[in-house]
């Protein structure tokens, strides 16, 4: 069976597509990605711009024909926080299935999680100690403390580099007065995190993104 993913995240949307093998094994076929930061200008207003909107859009109708070509049977796509927190993420779901076909989930913080913690597990070399994995996306960053064998505690905070640079505008090189204000608000809004961590004392970071 070939399958695909699609990943469509706020900066960029991903393609994966493979061949299950008759051992439940995987070979990739073709992968690639496109930037189409659905958040630019409006990440923090909560609705995706319509020039962004169309970026998306137009990027689906790119992989539907890579779908086509490598005579894809199954397509599974998820989307994640510029949509699922957007007035119009219903809207853009609509029209991505009417233009090209093409399904999309919408999942929550915590089912985002889970996916990176399985997708870490398999690209890392996890053991029985806890470690903390943070997964940098645009719209939010996840944290999991977790082993090998499962999770212990995880949180999506809405904390995306896009949302950060939106809501700072930060200086290019950033000035000593920005990186405290940049800092306290971040120690404000980790606080769940940094209580989470007093408890599980996880051994090592495994970022992600």
């Amino acid at each position: 069976m070939v399958f695909a993913i699609i990943d469509l995240g706020t900066n960029t949307f991903n393609l994966l597509i493979a061949k299950r093998l008759p051992n439940n094994t995987f070979q990739k076929i073709f992968n690639t990605k496109i930037a189409v930061k659905l958040g630019q200008g409006t990440i923090n207003s909560g609705y995706i711009a319509d020039v962004p909107f169309q970026r998306g859009i137009n990027a689906l109708k790119q992989y539907q024909q890579y779908l086509l070509d490598y005579n894809v049977e199954h397509t599974f796509a998820f989307a994640t926080s510029a949509i699922r927190s957007a007035s119009n993420g219903i809207e853009f779901v609509t029209q991505a299935k009417k233009i090209t076909g093409i399904t999309i989930t919408v999942i929550d913080g915590n089912e985002e999680a889970d996916l990176i913690y399985y997708g870490n597990r398999m690209a890392v070399q996890m053991n029985d100690e806890i470690s903390l994995i943070m997964d940098i996306g645009g719209g939010s960053t996840e944290f999991i403390l977790a082993n090998q064998h499962t999770i212990f505690w995880k949180q999506s905070y809405l904390l995306g580099a896009a949302r950060l640079l939106e809501k700072f505008n930060l200086s290019d090189p950033i000035t000593p007065s920005e990186i405290i204000k940049f800092n306290t608000y971040l120690k404000e809004q980790l606080i769940s995190l940094m209580e989470a961590a007093q408890i599980f004392k996880p051994k090592e970071l495994i970022g992600s993104s």
